[in-house]
């Protein structure tokens, strides 16, 4: 639906005081002194004052710049302008009690701004709904006669109880402007798993027409996407006023790494660093599943550190949680400073802003767009001077940089079959990180000077001749844990089909354990949660080297569900064991016998292989009453005498007594 409207051609709007004047910016600011502790910056009066004057507003700004303050200083103005219409001559048309509707992708986000707005402002989402029925109380009414700042998702904006509040008749002639942040996602999130985001445009349309549209992102680039979200806003060019600037972040290096583990195991030792470094750090995965992965690796390995409460250390962000435990997640992450670790999906990369994050993870780039990518990266470093040397790292796949490369060099097939955006197929590549930013998002080559006191207080950072992203300033990952592997001998190694035949015999184990354990823990996790396929594949993997539970616990560390039930596996590696070696002894002592002539002709190492394996046979072999295994001379004797003749002797030494004579001048036995 198109947003174009004939009111500047309305001879009474030109009656009315204009705020984009030298005039209307200064009493802005005289209106903002007394309400704000700081001083705006220009370029967010200079939108304010747009959107005073009844034009529509996009603003790209960066990370960090500040974006909020058009929804809220907007709303200041013109409650002071209702509460006292002398402070403008001539008059500005303004209702009563004005009122504003802010559309927010993610319900932490909403509450977010609550805590932010204070009691300007109302989040109504499908968590506050359900505490305020409750409590006996309607959010729907209430918002319709008091509150200025009703704070939305997509899909309650969309929904019937607010298309009913939109034509309700106080709350209709209450509302001047339509707020709608983080754009860029309408072009990500609204093809893909969030259509309802596409509605916003089709919603915002049965608005009055009065109302003015101020929408928000740092990262939306130019050309096909920006038309895209302009055509879903209703957006027309050269009917809305744009505030672009550099989305650069000088301060924020970006960092490009190839992960050394792949993303599908339960094992992440790229980022044990991250447990050394003791900074507040954002880890950023693609699903859940892959979240709780790598929570429980850095919790179990956080667990070697003296002093550390993991519960509040390393905490995990997602939609499953409960809404009451991700605001206590992000209240601790912005209150309290062990407060350290937080493994995420989407459900917070926009709007959540501690003042003090130092490192930004995005592990896998393959749902990735260089948009997504920036705007999680874009947490850190939120109060300048709270933290120095802020990196945002990228860590990618092999089979993602391989076609990443593929992709820079002209296969486009090779993005499609991984799943690799092809804008971040040629981020990954760039040879510069910073300078493929500013052409994805077409930043200016300089920034107008912003003069607000604030900005002469603390200058903006900006770029230096030296670029510090890991295409100019290579990069030094940290150094991974030894990993020492012992050489697999051929006649070590499983063939597949014992291979399979042990992962079922190792199977039945772990369906024991399952069933010992207690009915609460059977209903949370499933019988592979204690012992996973993985771990079965490393167990038959390094078969060979395992000699006790001890060397279990090794391969079992980081699974606190297996850990208890160590010795029940253990019996049964220690059955494989022994079947694997009856069985190659038995194969061995049929070579031997199948082949005796070839003996004499064999070196001593040889024949003292074949006795070793022979004696290993006799151990079990010899169990008659009344006799015993002479080790040395690998024969049953009788326990009463020493002297036996050959048929005491097994009738593997029996038949090959003839050629083992011929080997030595004694016999060997």
């Amino acid at each position: 639906m198109s947003r174009i409207r004939t009111r500047n051609e309305d001879p009474t709007v030109m009656k009315e005081f204009i705020f984009d004047t030298p005039d209307g910016r200064e009493l802005a600011r005289r209106i903002l002194k007394p309400l704000l502790p700081f001083e705006p910056h220009d370029y967010i009066v200079d939108g304010v004052c747009r959107s005073l004057d009844g034009q529509d507003l996009m603003a790209l700004i960066p990370t960090g710049g500040g974006k909020t303050g058009y929804i809220f200083m907007y709303m200041l103005i013109m409650s002071a302008l209702a509460n006292n219409p002398a402070l403008c001559q001539p008059k500005k048309i303004v209702p009563k009690d004005p009122a504003m509707v802010a559309v927010f992708p993610t319900n932490g986000l909403e509450e977010e701004m609550e805590l932010e707005f204070k009691k300007y402002a109302i989040a109504i989402n499908s968590h506050t709904l359900r505490e305020a029925r409750k409590q006996g109380k309607d959010l729907w009414k209430i918002v319709s006669e008091q509150v200025s700042l009703i704070l939305l998702s997509p899909e309650q904006l969309s929904s019937k109880p607010f298309e009913r509040l939109l034509y309700h008749p106080m709350f209709r002639t209450r509302v001047c402007a339509l707020a709608i942040d983080e754009i860029h996602l309408l072009d990500t999130w609204g093809n893909d798993f969030r259509q309802v985001f596409q509605q916003i445009g089709y919603m915002a349309s049965h608005f009055p027409s009065r109302v003015v549209m101020i929408a928000l992102t740092a990262t939306l680039p130019t050309g096909p996407p920006m038309q895209q979200v302009c055509n879903f806003l209703g957006l027309k060019p050269g009917w809305f006023h744009l505030v672009h600037r550099s989305n650069i972040r000088p301060d924020l290096r970006i960092v490009i790494r190839e992960l050394t583990h792949g993303i599908g195991n339960h094992s992440f030792p790229d980022l044990l660093w991250i447990l050394d470094s003791r900074r507040k750090t954002m880890i950023f995965c693609e699903t859940i599943n892959i979240s709780f992965r790598v929570h429980t690796y850095l919790w179990n390995n956080a667990s070697l550190a003296a002093n550390c409460d993991r519960k509040i250390r390393i905490r995990m962000y997602n939609l499953l949680n409960s809404p009451l435990y991700n605001a206590e997640t992000r209240r601790l992450f912005h209150e309290d400073p062990r407060a350290q670790i937080i493994t995420a999906t989407d459900s917070i990369c926009v709007g959540f802003d501690p003042p003090d994050v130092a490192d930004i993870v995005v592990l896998g780039a393959g749902a990735q767009t260089p948009a997504t990518i920036l705007q999680k990266q874009g947490r850190a470093g939120r109060q300048k001077n709270r933290v120095k040397d802020l990196q945002g790292i990228l860590y990618v796949t092999r089979s993602e940089m391989v076609a990443a490369n593929l992709a820079n060099s002209g296969d486009s097939a090779a993005t499609i079959k991984n799943q690799l955006n092809v804008h971040t197929a040629k981020f990954i590549m760039a040879p510069c990180k910073v300078i493929e930013q500013d052409n994805l998002f077409s930043n200016p080559s300089s920034d107008v000077p912003c003069l607000c006191s604030t900005c002469k207080k603390t200058p903006q950072i900006t770029k230096t001749s030296q670029c510090n992203c890991s295409g100019c300033s290579p990069d030094t990952p940290p150094l991974l844990p030894a990993v020492i592997k012992k050489l697999v001998t051929r006649s070590d190694r499983l063939t597949t089909n014992m291979c399979q035949q042990y992962s079922d015999w190792l199977i039945g184990t772990r369906n024991k354990v399952w069933k010992a354990v207690d009915l609460d823990t059977t209903d949370i996790f499933p019988p592979a949660s204690f012992l996973p396929d993985r771990t079965i594949k490393e167990v038959l993997d390094h078969l060979h080297e395992l000699q006790s539970a001890a060397d279990l616990l090794v391969l079992a560390g980081t699974n606190n569900l297996l850990v208890p039930h160590i010795n029940l596996l253990w019996q049964s590696v220690a059955d494989i064991k022994r079947q694997i070696s009856q069985l190659r002894a038995q194969k061995t002592r049929q070579k031997c016998n199948d082949n005796g002539d070839e003996l004499a002709g064999e070196s001593d190492e040889s024949m003292a292989a074949c006795m070793g394996v022979i004696r290993a046979g006799l151990a079990e072999s010899c169990s008659t009453p009344g006799y015993q295994l002479e080790q040395e001379s690998a024969v049953c004797r009788p326990e009463s005498s020493t002297n036996i003749s050959l048929e005491w002797q097994t009738p593997l030494l029996a038949s090959n007594f003839k050629s083992v004579q011929s080997h030595a001048m004694k016999p060997w036995w």
